[in-house]
């Protein structure tokens, strides 16, 4: 029976029941036949075994029915049919896990509507106290956790139920960093939820640090009425605690950007007590316990409430942390008291975050906007765990005259804009949607590195010099590229792109100056066909963004490779000719041309009417500038020329890949690595396919084109 079942085979399981078979039999396993019809999706064995007796109420080894077997396999058909054979829907697993937990997590919408027309009980948990909605707001399952908010009696009750950890669906949300989930569950029961805590004296806000998954979902719940980014747990601890204990860098710094004081201690010598309406349990207790820090119960040299940084460093062996804590202890003469949350990241080695609120405490008030680069003639930070002293001079100095030569029409306030969504990335830092002044723009955010070989703030003046020149009232365009994240957004009305660099202490290659070359570069461009600048911030290192035009088709790239776009003929002309127009701009008309030197499809955007535009310059340069800058920095496919110097015709080459990749839908050598891809054209001369008479992907002046546009000799090409 169970081999006719698991083949799907009806005539033979009825030729079986007819002969006498036991449909509620069950195999090696325990496992009767009708689950094993219920977990394979055939509702016609489902009803045939049913018709012959087969039990509904029959459990299999994690006592798991038929009903939970259908579910959790996602056949919704095979739901169906049990329920109209009188299955029940609140029936209990070994856990006392419901079909409608099952159905909550998976997010099987359908499933969870059927379950609930047939009597399914929202409001039941399992038993550690987890509703279906718990489910849903930890998976992000926005239909499932929509449908079980409409079917509530009493959404307010739902939405505040806690489980054994004293968690609601919002903690859950939270630690999971499920933005969509948070927005509907307080959409729903108020902001009143934001002050609830959990066992471990963590709010909603504590538990979006603690997970660490999104700086948006934390600034959404800084936005909420009441909420105090300081609010102390029973424990005393902070959202700055726990994202420090967590070694989560970029929210670290974001609460310090929001008015985090790190100054606030945790209690040591409590305990934080059961939240009301949460249900007791000793194994919360002991999870609770567990996820303290382990020196709490080690350390005997003083009382539990006067353990101080030192003395957990020194019992932990770390030798230079104690030289730091010492030294920081001179500037903070009640630090020994205190457990702050450059303690916790002590306590669990995050030296970067310990850098970070470093930083952040030595910072004066009244200093200026480049304090934190300058004391003096340069910024000598305190010392690392790697015992590295930087300095920023040059990078002040780039800064300061971006700042002095930008027009005051191009100086934003990240006070303006409003962060709305990650929309792209790369190695610079983010770039976010977002609004300013009604507008929605795009947000290209640099990082503001301490350390690093290679200063970016070049890299952002350029870009900020470059897009203040492409400025155009009536041009949309969205800036992405290899430096983070890109936000939509809005600014006075028109939306736009924020390219947003990410706060990095330590890096290889400082973002600064990437983005003070690449505003240089932006400021002092116009054209229909390359990316239109707003404008950038420069006020705080640490909120280093470019404001560009927002283009909502996207990227080529995109369009090619991940819509899986087939262009016609007529569009893919459009786009070389468009492409071919802004690179010529920047060659020849721009007030100051400019090298690309990182043309791809990724930095082509589309408009909605198919014009395409050329974007990100944080690799670009001016071609006046000296010999040693436009020199060959990395390997890389940007890398053609043999002298190892850039010039206009490795734009031309990169051109001639680029429209080659349109006409074939394809990528360059995508079987290769992009190094060993770089190898093949460089040194091997390898070159993309083409046919050897014109076709309809490849008509006759492209082929013409192609091989004078990448030729091995530089001088060739036009």
């Amino acid at each position: 029976m169970h081999i006719a079942v698991y083949k799907g085979d009806l005539a033979l399981v009825k030729c079986l029941l007819e002969e006498g078979a036991d449909p509620c039999l069950g195999g090696k396993h325990q496992l009767p036949p009708l689950h094993l019809a219920a977990m394979i999706g055939s509702p016609s064995i489902v009803q045939a075994l049913v018709d012959k007796g087969a039990s509904l109420a029959a459990n299999d080894f994690v006592l798991f029915t038929a009903l939970h077997c259908a579910t959790y396999f996602a056949n919704e058909q095979v739901v169906r049919c049990l329920l109209s054979c009188g299955a029940d829907g609140n029936v209990c697993g070994g856990v006392k896990d419901r079909p409608l937990h099952l159905a909550a997590s998976r997010g099987l919408s359908a499933i969870t509507s059927l379950l609930l027309e047939a009597g399914a009980d929202p409001q039941l948990a399992d038993d550690e106290g987890n509703l279906p909605l718990h489910f849903a707001a930890k998976t992000g399952h926005m239909a499932v956790l929509n449908i079980l908010l409409r079917s509530s009696s009493n959404v307010v009750e739902i939405v505040a139920t806690r489980n054994v950890y004293g968690d609601t669906p919002l903690h859950l949300a939270c630690y999971g960093g499920r933005l969509d989930a948070a927005k509907a569950l307080i959409t729903a029961a108020g902001s009143h939820l934001m002050v609830s805590e959990n066992v471990f004296s963590e709010t909603p806000l504590h538990a979006a640090c603690t997970g660490g998954k999104s700086i948006e979902l934390i600034a959404y719940l800084m936005k909420q009425p009441g909420v105090d980014p300081n609010y102390q747990g029973q424990d005393g601890h902070t959202a700055l605690h726990s994202a420090c204990y967590h070694g989560h860098l970029q929210i670290v710094q974001y609460l310090l950007e929001n008015g985090a004081d790190q100054s606030l201690a945790a209690r040591t010598n409590e305990r934080p007590t059961n939240p009301q309406g949460a249900p007791q349990s000793t194994f919360a207790a002991a999870i609770m316990a567990l996820n303290r820090p382990e020196t709490l119960s080690g350390i005997s040299s003083r009382d539990s409430d006067q353990q101080t940084p030192v003395i957990w460093a020194y019992e932990k062996g770390h030798d230079r942390i104690v030289a730091l804590l010492k030294q920081y202890a001179n500037k903070r003469p009640d630090a020994d008291d205190q457990q702050t949350p450059v303690i916790w990241a002590y306590e669990k080695g995050h030296d970067r975050i310990v850098a970070l609120l470093k930083q952040y405490a030595n910072k004066r008030p009244d200093a200026d906007v480049c304090s934190e680069y300058s004391s003096g003639d340069s910024y000598t930070p305190l010392p690392s765990p790697m015992g590295r002293l930087r300095s920023m001079t040059r990078e002040k100095a780039e800064v300061l005259q971006l700042r002095s030569t930008l027009p005051p029409i191009f100086h934003l306030s990240l006070a303006d804009i409003d962060f709305q969504e990650a929309i792209g990335s790369g190695s610079f830092g983010k770039v976010y949607k977002g609004s300013y002044r009604g507008k929605v723009v795009a947000i290209k955010r640099y990082r503001a590195a301490v350390y690093g070989c290679k200063s970016e703030v070049e890299m952002l003046c350029r870009e900020v010099s470059i897009l203040s020149k492409l400025a155009h009232p009536n041009v949309e365009a969205i800036g992405s590229g290899s430096f983070g994240k890109v936000y939509k957004g809005s600014y006075r009305g028109k939306v736009v792109a924020i390219k947003r660099y990410r706060a990095a202490v330590y890096g290889c290659k400082s973002e600064v100056e990437m983005l003070c070359r690449e505003v240089s570069i932006l400021s002092k461009l116009a054209h229909p066909n390359v990316v239109s600048f707003v404008g950038a911030v420069l006020d705080d290192p640490s909120q280093f963004a470019i404001i560009t035009e927002f283009v909502s088709n996207g990227s080529l790239f995109s369009l090619l490779h991940e819509q899986k776009r087939v262009l016609d003929p007529p569009f893919r002309l459009r786009i070389s000719y468009d492409v071919a127009q802004g690179m010529r701009y920047l060659h020849d008309s721009a007030a100051k041309p400019v090298i690309h030197r990182d043309l791809n499809s990724h930095n082509i955007l589309i408009h909605l009417d198919g014009r395409a535009v050329v974007a990100d310059f944080g690799e670009s340069r001016f071609m006046c500038q000296t010999e040693e800058e436009n020199m060959t920095k990395q390997p890389g496919v940007k890398v053609f020329s043999q002298s190892g110097r850039y010039d206009r015709r490795v734009d031309v080459f990169s051109f001639a890949l680029v429209v080659w990749e349109v006409h074939s839908g394809e990528l360059p050598f995508s079987h290769l690595k992009p190094a060993a891809a770089a190898a093949e054209m460089a040194y091997k001369r390898g070159r993309p396919p083409l046919p050897d008479q014109p076709t309809a992907q490849f008509p006759a002046p492209i082929l013409e084109l192609l091989p004078m546009a990448w030729h091995q000799d530089p001088i060739a090409r036009p």
